[in-house]
């Protein structure tokens, strides 16, 4: 036991150090991971922004009677994805997703024939979109605030509110009718005056 005393520091001193380059490989390891994670989830978000941007402007031309989209690049960027990124970002990306085949049923059906149709359609894809790239922000950007659009474009009118042909007709007769049942007869003095000299 005397023996020892005199290394046991030394000792002690070589074991903390061999621990201390194993917690730092570790933890350099882990950062590295993570690193590489993040890069490969902006990539493949890169990826999908991209794809669905070419996609909208397809179906765009897909209501004018243009080619069908190109559905492969789409398709692997929304498979790129899968394999890298957060439940969170694949769910939002899937919606973008849906959201085109609902656009695409719609076309095919001739709901969309024209640009006001095609507008409301649009704007379905881009709120789409536009969540997709909030929660890839919250994800790998930590703390970054929600966008509220990511294109500068107007929104937008509300949709023109007609009355009712039959109710306006109604109303129309109504006024009509009260007019006329305020208008009286002029009457003229030589009127009265045949009146009282008149004999029963």
């Amino acid at each position: 036991m005397t023996q020892l005393g005199p290394a046991l520091p030394a000792l002690v001193g070589m074991v903390a150090s061999l621990l201390g380059v194993f917690l730092g490989s570790l933890l350099t390891r882990r950062a590295h991971n993570q690193q590489w994670s993040r890069d490969r989830q902006i990539d493949a978000c890169t990826m999908i922004v991209q794809a669905s941007n070419r996609t909208q402007f397809a179906l765009n031309g897909l209501w004018q009677e243009k080619d069908d989209p190109d559905w492969i690049p789409w398709n692997e960027a929304l498979a790129t994805l899968t394999l890298v990124g957060h439940p969170d970002i694949v769910r939002a990306a899937l919606s973008i997703d849906e959201t085109f085949w609902l656009t695409k049923q719609s076309i095919a059906a001739g709901e969309v024939h024209s640009a006001d149709a095609w507008a409301r359609a649009r704007e379905a894809i881009e709120a789409a979109r536009l969540d997709f790239i909030n929660v890839a922000r919250l994800r790998l950007v930590g703390g970054a605030e929600p966008l509220s659009q990511f294109v500068a474009r107007p929104p937008l009118p509300p949709s023109p509110v007609f009355p009712d042909q039959g109710t306006s007709e109604q109303a129309a007769q109504g006024t009509t009718r009260t007019h006329r049942a305020e208008k009286r007869p002029e009457t003229t003095a030589s009127d009265n005056r045949q009146s009282g000299s008149s004999k029963p």
